[in-house]
Formats: structure tokens, sequence, C-alpha cells
């Protein structure tokens, strides 16, 4: 009898996985910023061998779920647009994504660095209160990630949020160095900039980079061998290893919940902002190179884009000798093909 509830059980969550009314990756959604110039990926789920249309403009493209109801497809790539268009989903039901905007995307990610808020700053510069105060940016569009860390990549983000419109409210709790980059950018190009951030504070480079990407070099290889056994201890007396706190500080796991449900989402390239949790005290900054080519490796993989720029910011000068050796290290990776750095 237990076998056979147990089966039951078994059945019913496995039927409840794979069949489901239709759905959308929590990527998308209204005000959101689509790439120009791009093929641009849509994908979700919905009941096995069911027909999905996707509506943008004057398209209309059609698809159908695999046999365990993931479905995905491509519109054709459209030109920068600051009118307003819905992109419409429709199955068993229609779901629309309304106020979508085409223009220049970017990924941000990092530590405190770069989640730092602008609300922050304009505590302790009169000059960025100022311009938060006015930022009424209708054409910038902001979409925050945070989610716990993942041992295993995930499909879905799942956080409850959203694409946001930049205004004096809601830029508060926009990335400081996320809003600053995207403004300058829609100031030069007089276009829609859409940004995607999914930094963290507190936490290594070792987390952000796919586990696929730590294969390619001996130091990042044992890092991941040591991670997946939970290791802490290992990880932080090898050389050029990491002082993980705890799993979230594991090779991989937050790109698996923070980035891997982002691709294939088309964008224009990466921004990094992060170095400290890797030279700090108990940290050894050594390889810090290889990490930030393993970086651009896996994200440039994970979307498909092996030309994909990705800029970064050095680390300031400090009083610290591990500071000074990883400035050097990040200096090194600009030997890196399609990047550049940002020297503060």
């Amino acid at each position: 009898m237990l076998k056979i509830t147990s089966l039951f059980v078994f059945l019913n969550l496995f039927f409840s996985v794979v069949y489901a009314e239709l759905k959308v990756a929590d990527i998308f959604s209204s005000n959101m910023v689509l790439q120009s110039g791009e093929a641009l990926p849509i994908w979700g789920w919905a009941n096995p061998g069911d027909k999905i249309k996707v509506s943008f403009k004057k398209q209309e493209v059609f698809t159908t779920t695999d046999h365990l109801g993931k479905w995905s497809l491509k519109l054709e790539s459209e030109i920068v647009t600051s009118q307003p268009n819905s992109l419409k989903v429709s199955s068993d039901k229609t779901i629309e994504f309304t106020n979508v905007l085409v223009g220049e995307v970017w990924f941000a990610s990092g530590q405190s660095n770069m989640d730092w808020k602008v609300k922050n700053s304009a505590k302790n510069l009169a000059k960025i209160k100022v311009i938060a105060d006015q930022a009424d940016y209708p054409l910038i569009r902001y979409r925050e990630i945070n989610t716990k860390e993942s041992l295993i990549e995930k499909n879905e983000i799942c956080d409850g949020l959203s694409w946001t419109v930049c205004n004096p409210i809601t830029v508060q709790n926009y990335s400081a160095v996320c809003f600053f980059t995207a403004l300058k950018l829609h100031q030069a190009l007089n276009v829609p900039i859409g940004i995607i951030e999914s930094a963290w504070g507190g936490h290594p480079i070792e987390p952000f980079i796919p586990e696929s990407a730590f294969e390619k070099h001996p130091v990042l290889k044992r890092e991941l061998e040591l991670g997946r056994a939970k290791n802490l201890e290992g990880l932080k007396n090898m050389v050029g290893g990491v002082y993980a706190r705890n799993e979230s500080w594991l090779p991989g796991t937050i790109y698996n919940s923070r980035i891997a449900p982002v691709a294939p989402y088309a964008m224009r390239g990466g921004l990094w902002y992060q170095a400290e949790s890797n030279c700090g005290k108990g940290e050894d900054p050594r390889f810090y190179e290889e990490k930030m080519k393993a970086l651009m490796n896996g994200w440039r993989q994970a979307w498909n884009k092996p030309e994909m720029p990705i800029y970064y910011v050095q680390l300031p000068q400090y009083d610290s000798a591990n500071w000074v050796r990883m400035r050097e290290e990040q200096r090194r990776a600009m030997s890196h093909s399609d990047t550049g750095m940002s020297v503060i």
C-alpha cells in the first residue's frame, strides 16, 4: 500500500510540473526593454503539444511545446522604438505585456559596489540627491533580480519582481552604477535603455561563474571539486582559492539562481563590478584574472554570443597588499577579447 501511495504522489508531482497552463519566463514583464538589432528569444511553458503564438508589432511567430511543455521561439530583430507596444503570448489563454520598448539592454552584476542604491548615494552627496529627485526618465527601465543561491541551475527567477519605469520614486532602489550608466547611455544615444541587475553584496566572483567555465583552468577546476563537496576549509586553504562563508559563496550558486534564468534574454552586453571579496582579510587574489576570463566565457556561452562585450571596474587604490595584487589581476584581464576596464 505504501509503494502504491508513493507512486501516486510521485505521478501527481511529475504531471503537475510537466502539465501547466500557459506561462512566460518571468524575466519578461510589462515595462521591459527589448534589445534592438538582434533576434529576440521568447520562451516559457504550457501543456505538451500546445500551439503557441507570440505577437509583437507586425510580427506573429508560432511554435509548439515539447513533451515537457517547454516552448521557445525567436522574433526577428526590431529597430529602436520609444513608442510603447504590447507583446502578446497566446495559447489556451493570452498573456499581454504592455508598455514595451525597443532599445539597448545591459546585464549588470557584482557585489555591493554594483548593488549600492541610488538612495544611499543621495544621502551622502547632495548633487546625486538633486539628480534622483528629478529622475523622470520614462525611457529608462530597470529589472532587479533578488533570489537565494542554488546548487542547481534554475529555469525561473521567482522573486516576484518585474521591470519598472524610472521616476523619482522607483530610482531610489536602483543600483547607483546601473542608473548612471543607463542615464549616460540614454543621453548619448537617445534610445530606450534597459538594465537587468543581479548583484549580491559581500560575495566573491566564484558563485557568479557557471560551473562549466571552471573546467578550463586547474585552479578553478579544483575550486569546483571542493565546492561540490562543500569543503569550505579546503577552498580557503588552497592557492588561489576562496574564503567561502556559506553555500552562496560556492562556485556557480548565484549564477544558477540569478543569471541562468535570464539567458538568453537578448541584450547588448555585460557590466561587472566586484573584487573586494576576493582580496580581503584571509582571501587570496591570485588567479583572479583567470576567474574573470571564466566569468566572461561562461556568460558568453550562456547567451551564445562569443563576442559579447563585457566591461568591468577596477578597484581603486587602497592600503592593502592584496588590493594591489587584485588591481594587477584585473588589469591583466583586459587581455581577454571584447572587454574594457574602467579605472576609478
